[in-house]
């Protein structure tokens, strides 16, 4: 059996959750299937500029086939795009009209879609991953009768628009990551009938020995208590709410444990992050950082407002930490509800409420972080994803074993017919 990942970046220095998940089944998938990555030649998904170089390569074992984008994605233009698709009523949405927005929401890179065309005898399966983009758009489209599609979808004005229904209804199976995604999917684009199963990622600590530089800034941090946040420091990721109420809430405070506390941020940073000292930026660190920081902090945040799954508060219940999280997502509520591993809140007060518990009741936090754990041991086991991925190949051959010799009875049949009538 030989698959392919198809997804619109990838390689290891790529801080993005679906990138990231890809990356890591591929790379334990490939130790039992022949498995390859079908992917741009780009880095940044804001810009979609050609870094890495086209072709082959190698990465950790598997083999990835890199293509160009034909151009980065043009800033003005895409906003203008994206506007008008946003406000005109469907039936004004016209196919041309489709087309532009998504090659403007990119990555444009069509020799990666006519591969696939050209390849898909070659392959038993490919396993389309985000929905929104067009790798995967115009990839499902070239392969239909092998498409799995690994959608990562949340509700976002995009999943509305007209070209996305046939997207969900053409799969011959869709991976969903949490039975909210799963719901909305099917809610939203009625496609009950589309085999489907709900299967997320494993969770694995890095452990690698500490730099020095990282060893100083971990003494650094290890005075004061501080909450972490992970992931693009970004206004579609809640990030805005969160600074605002984490200064509310340090200016509100009166405690000696609470006015020390501090937000320290890692990732990418995609706004301004505010300039006090209680907000500390570490920009992008390594794995094996990052480990330590969940480690030693006091609770993980998790403001965003659009979420598939959070990998990044399985990692916190990795550590027997416990999480906040935006309630206002059903994806992450359901999560926290489903372990009990910590608290959601919608608003400032429910924000202030739940961070002093957690801050101040160390036994509750010891609680929510041990509940996460249990949780995670028993659903995001590398060994049951892994498996769950292996049936579906095994059902994808098995179905297409069948429609051979389904055609081949036909042809037999019509054969006697043919000569019966003849």
């Amino acid at each position: 059996m030989k698959i392919a990942f198809v997804i619109q970046r990838y390689g290891t220095e790529i801080c993005g959750g679906a990138e990231a998940m890809t990356l890591q089944i591929a790379e334990r998938l490939v130790k039992s299937l022949k498995v390859e990555v079908i992917t741009t030649c780009a880095k940044d998904y804001l810009t979609w500029k050609n870094e890495y170089p086209e072709g082959k390569q190698k990465i950790n074992g598997v083999l990835v086939h890199r293509f160009r984008t034909e151009y980065p994605r043009r800033k003005l233009i895409f906003k203008i795009i994206n506007r008008l698709i946003r406000i005109l009523p469907s039936f004004f949405i016209l196919k041309k009209l489709e087309d532009i927005w998504v090659q403007s929401q990119g990555p444009y890179a069509p020799q990666l879609v006519s591969y696939i065309a050209q390849h898909q005898n070659d392959y038993d399966a490919f396993f389309f991953v985000t929905y929104l983009y067009y790798t995967t758009v115009k990839g499902i489209l070239a392969a239909p009768d092998k498409a799995v599609l690994i959608s990562t979808a949340h509700d976002e004005p995009e999943i509305r628009l007209p070209l996305y229904p046939k997207i969900f209804n053409i799969p011959q199976h869709i991976i969903y990551m949490t039975p909210e995604e799963r719901d909305f999917i099917q809610m939203t684009f009625n496609n009950h009938h589309i085999p489907h199963d709900v299967i997320a990622m494993g969770i694995e600590e890095v452990k690698n020995p500490l730099t020095k530089k990282e060893k100083e800034v971990l003494d650094k941090l290890s005075d004061q208590p501080f909450i972490l946040y992970i992931g693009r420091i970004d206004l579609h990721k809640g990030c805005q709410d969160l600074f605002d109420y984490f200064i509310r809430f340090k200016n509100n405070q009166k405690s000696t444990f609470n006015s020390s506390l501090r937000l320290v941020l890692i990732g990418p940073a995609n706004m301004p992050i505010p300039k006090q000292e209680d907000i500390i930026y570490l920009g992008s660190v390594s794995e094996s950082l990052k480990w330590h920081l969940l480690e030693q902090m006091e609770f993980l945040i998790m403001p965003s407002k659009f979420e598939s799954l959070s990998i990044v508060i399985m990692e916190a219940w990795l550590k027997r930490k416990p999480v906040l999280v935006n309630g206002n997502t059903p994806v992450l509520l359901g999560q926290v509800t489903r372990s009990e591993g910590g608290f959601a809140y919608t608003n400032y007060d429910e924000f202030t409420r739940h961070t002093n518990i957690l801050i101040n009741n160390s036994q509750i936090g010891e609680k929510c972080g041990s509940m996460g754990f249990s949780y995670l041991e028993k659903y995001y086991r590398w060994e049951k994803v892994i498996d769950g991925y292996r049936k579906i190949v095994n059902t994808l051959n098995r179905n297409k074993t069948m429609d051979k010799a389904y055609n081949c009875d036909n042809c037999h049949n019509r054969s006697i017919v043919n000569n019966q009538i003849t």
